[in-house]
């Protein structure tokens, strides 16, 4: 049995694997990857995906740094949505998730729940164009993300 996916309930959620943060594993290293020299890099290494991250989303999303426990953090927002990044079994997950607060009773707005697929698909294609971003199968495996593979080819 493989380890369990990260699934984040009423969010669209890819994963990009430590090796394109931290580098390939390296069992001879003292800290698992030839690229970390020291334990404050992988800080740093964090911060510099997270920044990264933060460039290549539409000009919508502002940054912000809210922790929200158990390694997650929210890290960009607009209006709508929130842009979280959740460390889990040794990747880091990145979701895009309606704005609670904006709706009725303080629940995310309706227009953000309906349109969530789309936005979701603007950021993760941004980021397709530097990380090998990965999405839930299954509860034990993951598939390439491919945002048009369920569109007709063009003749």
């Amino acid at each position: 049995m493989g380890k369990g996916v990260f699934v984040m309930k009423g969010a669209e959620t890819v994963l990009v694997g430590s090796e394109a943060v931290y580098g390939e594993f390296d069992p001879a290293s003292p800290f698992g990857s030839a690229e970390i020299g020291a334990p404050d890099e992988f800080r740093s290494r964090y911060r510099d995906f997270v920044e990264d991250v933060r460039a290549r989303l539409p000009p919508a999303y502002r940054a912000v740094e809210r922790h929200r426990g158990r390694g997650s953090a929210a890290i960009a927002e607009s209006r709508l949505f929130e842009i979280g990044v959740t460390w889990w079994e040794g990747d880091f997950c990145l979701s895009v998730a309606p704005r609670e607060g904006f709706g009725e009773a303080g629940g995310p707005h309706p227009l953000a729940v309906a349109n969530l697929p789309r936005a979701a698909r603007a950021v993760f294609l941004r980021l397709l164009l530097r990380y090998p971003l990965r999405v839930r199968a299954s509860p034990w495996t993951t598939a390439p993300y491919r945002p048009f593979a369920d569109r007709p080819a063009a003749a």
